[in-house]
Formats: C-alpha cells, sequence, structure tokens
C-alpha cells in the first residue's frame, strides 16, 4: 500500500508523469521543427552498441521567475523516432543507458524527483523509485533518497536507499551516506508487506540506519 500511494503522489505531481509520445515520422520532423527554432541542444547519447541515440532539447523561450524550461528528449532508434515532452512543474535531470535495450532517466521539480526506465523494446515506462538514480554491475540501479514515514505514534519522515533491478524488483535497502542517521529501523516498517520482494537479499527482521 505504501508504494501505491507514493506512486499515486508521484503520478498526481508529475502531471501523469512524462508523456510518451509515439508518432509517424512526419509528425515528429514537424515537432523538432517547430522546437529547434526555440530551443538549444543540452544533451546528447548513445547507446553502446551506437544504434540508439537521444537528444534533450531544452526551450530559451523568457520565463516566469522558478519556471521550469520546456525541454523535449528525441529518442531514435533504428525502426522508431520518439518524443518525450516534459511536464509543466518537472524536467529531465539525468539521462543515461544502462544498456542497449534500457534507457533511465531521473525528472524532477523543485522538491522531489523519481526515476523512471524506458524499456526500447518494448516501449513501456515503469516507475522504479524515488530519487535519483546510480548504475551497478550486472544491471542494477541505486536509488537515492527513498521517502518513507516512520507508522503510528511516532510518524515523522526517513530516508533511506535502494538497490533494484530493471522492473523495481528491491534486491538490498541500503544507509543513505550520510552525517545524519538516525536509528535503525527494521525493513518491515520500511517496505510495504502487502508486496512481495521475491529477489531482496535480506530479512525482513533486518535493520539500516535512516536519514532523519
Amino acid at each position: 500500500m505504501k508504494t501505491l500511494l507514493s506512486l499515486f503522489f508521484y503520478l498526481l505531481n508529475s502531471n501523469l508523469a512524462l508523456a510518451l509520445t509515439l508518432a509517424p515520422d512526419t509528425s515528429v520532423e514537424h515537432e523538432l521543427d517547430k522546437i529547434s527554432k526555440h530551443s538549444t541542444i543540452v544533451l546528447t547519447k548513445l547507446s553502446p552498441d551506437k544504434k540508439t541515440e537521444v537528444v534533450l532539447f531544452e526551450s530559451i523561450k523568457p520565463r516566469e521567475k522558478e519556471e521550469l524550461p520546456r525541454q523535449v528528449l528525441k529518442i531514435t532508434t533504428p525502426d522508431k523516432v520518439w518524443l518525450m515532452e516534459s511536464g509543466d512543474s518537472r524536467n529531465f535531470t539525468k539521462i543515461r543507458f544502462l544498456n542497449n535495450q534500457h534507457l533511465l532517466y531521473t525528472e524532477g521539480g523543485l522538491t522531489n524527483n523519481a526515476t523512471l526506465d524506458i524499456d526500447l523494446a518494448t516501449r513501456q515506462i515503469r516507475y522504479l523509485g524515488q530519487g535519483a538514480f546510480e548504475i551497478l554491475d550486472g544491471n542494477f540501479i541505486k536509488l537515492y533518497g527513498q521517502k518513507h514515514y516512520f507508522p503510528a505514534p511516532e510518524w515523522g519522515v526517513f530516508w533511506v536507499d535502494m538497490i533494484v533491478d530493471t522492473h523495481g524488483n528491491v534486491i538490498e535497502v541500503l544507509s543513505p551516506n550520510s552525517q545524519y542517521l538516525g536509528e535503525c529501523i527494521p525493513l518491515n516498517l520500511i517496505l510495504d508487506q502487502e508486496n512481495k520482494y521475491p529477489k531482496l537479499k535480506q530479512s525482513m527482521e533486518e535493520c539500516v540506519y535512516v536519514e532523519r
């Protein structure tokens, strides 16, 4: 339930996340032509096999104070061109290829962010969790800044880090690298007990020190 609530509030705050637009090449080129007249390229990356390219465009139009610039991510695979547009209050903040099939990105606003995975073969987007990411060996992903809440009667907020796979399966819960670590909290108070964790390396009774 906690995981579902986190995902619900994430989607709500991000205008139902970033929209993945699959369009005929003519529509894509027309849209890119409009974008290129009022934008600059801020990032270009190639997949390890050099067959997929991502280009991030950012608007240079004047904007209000604290208003985020419009961004459009162009994904070019051997057989498709995709456009992804940033939301009103969230932008792409980190984009990396995990491998030839998976593209990871963090998108966030002024107060929070989240990491998602695009399966380039199926064109599906999967929410992996809150926070930014780091790519580890073995196609695993470390997520920084997983926000959780103490149950009643203590309440309050705490943060942990997690290692997950491309399906969002939790592999390990970690203490953040922080000078503000608090008490050691058992995993059964961190992870949603209504979900199953078939790949978790730890027991639910094991505790990790959390950031307060």
